[in-house]
């Protein structure tokens, strides 16, 4: 709904940060944003020394990335209004942290770790796009401020992933696929959270 009163950025981000849905909503960016990055950061160097691939064949990588990314937006068009924000949310929260722990089993074989790739981030491309239409129903009468902060969450959420995955990655892939998992989940309390209190 259009809002009448239009207020400062100083009072709509305080509206924001004292506001508990908003801020699980924030949580919930910055998480899957992290679990994302945790094997995004290392995939490169994983596939190189898993099975030997070039900047070439890891180009052909990033194109399966790239179709599972416009195939999670594709989803998200099909299936967000009829599922529910909340619902579709997590069901994409959920099947990433799967693809995320199931990552290392298909990483045995390359086209194994292709699958597994593209399993993985169709279902954070599906659940990125799938909570813009929550945060923007959280706080109405400071949207514009909420979203930009979100999109803050979700940099700072790659910033932690890319600081954690190559110290994780000395661990093995299933350290980072773990701890990915672990934020997903963390990030399905958020989603919880926000449904509770609102």
């Amino acid at each position: 709904r259009p809002q009448a009163a239009r207020q400062s950025l100083r009072r709509s981000l305080r509206s924001v940060l004292r506001h508990r849905p908003a801020l699980a909503g924030l949580c919930l960016g910055l998480l899957v944003s992290a679990a994302n990055e945790l094997v995004g950061i290392i995939f490169g160097a994983w596939m190189e020394g898993a099975f030997g691939l070039q900047v070439a064949a890891l180009g052909a990588a990033s194109a399966v990335i790239g179709l599972a990314e416009l195939g999670g937006e594709g989803l998200v068009a099909g299936l967000v209004d009829r599922m529910g924000k909340r619902r579709a949310l997590a069901l994409g929260i959920g099947l990433n942290a799967s693809a995320s722990l199931a990552l290392p089993l298909l990483g045995r074989s390359l086209p194994g770790a292709l699958v597994g790739l593209f399993l993985l981030y169709i279902t954070f491309e599906f659940t990125l796009v799938s909570s813009i239409p929550l945060m923007t129903q959280i706080l109405p009468g400071a949207r514009a401020t909420l979203m930009a902060s979100n999109i803050a969450a979700l940099s700072a959420g790659r910033a932690v992933g890319a600081l954690l995955g190559p110290l994780l990655f000395s661990a093995g892939l299933l350290a980072n696929g773990a701890v990915a998992a672990l934020f997903d989940v963390l990030a399905l309390g958020a989603l919880w959270y926000v449904g509770r209190v609102e």
